[in-house]
């Protein structure tokens, strides 16, 4: 079963069935969907998902917490544990394990501002909705009651802002070796930086695969868990190659 329809599930859906593998697609909207059930619509999911052999949710982030519950509780195969999606949807708990692991990555706080600018959050929300870059002091207040609207829990994360060229890594593992697939560039709109256009990507400029792979030493045990997964990360180029945002359950299963 595939939670979702769009155009980031797409080519999951479709090269499942080019394998020859039934596909069940959940989905609100009934033009891509076989059961019109919400891929953030737990109950109805885990209604759904009773006879499916197996469970995914690509292409999405707060879905991958609703399937990786529903499979654990319905005890059908899914790529990671729940309480991993659980991390990996929660940018406060990502940052949690990042500091754990050591990893380098922005100054950040769930109560005030590290610093000016900054950019404030909503934690469990995807796709840059209800964050705000903050220049000074006067714009928080505003900023602040936007990611609490806006986020699921009531909680707002503060960043430290920081600039740089930005990259997306996507890559897989396979017990200790860290494999990067692509790294593309993100395209932020003019004037706007840190708000990348969506679909806008090319194969980066600033990093490639083999200095990608030097960020993810084998000898690390905080970066590897000796799983096979998939993994994704945004990463700023600075002095500090600093992850802003991960999602990476060889990581987080630490």
């Amino acid at each position: 079963m595939v939670l979702g329809g769009g155009p980031a599930q797409r080519h999951a859906i479709d090269a499942a069935r080019a394998l020859g593998v039934r596909t069940i697609v959940c989905d609100s909207d009934p033009r891509y969907a076989d059961v019109a059930v919400s891929s953030e619509d737990g109950e109805g999911v885990r209604r759904t998902a009773r006879d499916a052999d197996g469970l995914i949710a690509p292409g999405t982030d707060w879905p991958v917490r609703i399937a990786a519950e529903a499979a654990e509780e319905l005890r059908i195969p899914h790529p990671i544990p729940a309480s991993v999606a659980v991390i990996c949807t929660d940018k406060i708990a990502q940052r949690t394990r990042l500091d754990d692991a050591g990893v380098p990555q922005p100054r950040w706080s769930t109560d005030a501002p590290p610093s000016y600018p900054c950019v404030v959050k909503a934690p469990d929300r995807q796709g840059q909705r209800a964050m705000t870059i903050v220049r000074d002091p006067d714009g928080l207040e505003p900023a602040a009651d936007h990611a609490r609207r806006g986020s699921r829990s009531g909680r707002v994360l503060y960043e430290e802002f920081v600039p740089g060229p930005e990259v997306t890594v996507n890559a897989f593992s396979v017990g200790d070796r860290f494999v990067p697939v692509t790294v593309t560039d993100r395209i932020h709109f003019e004037g706007v930086p840190g708000v990348a256009r969506r679909g806008f990507l090319r194969t980066s400029l600033s990093l490639t695969p083999e200095r990608t792979s030097t960020l993810m030493p084998s000898d690390r045990p905080s970066f590897t868990s000796r799983r096979s997964n998939l993994s994704g990360a945004t990463w700023i180029s600075t002095k500090r190659l600093s992850p802003s945002k991960i999602t990476s359950p060889s990581l987080m299963a630490r």
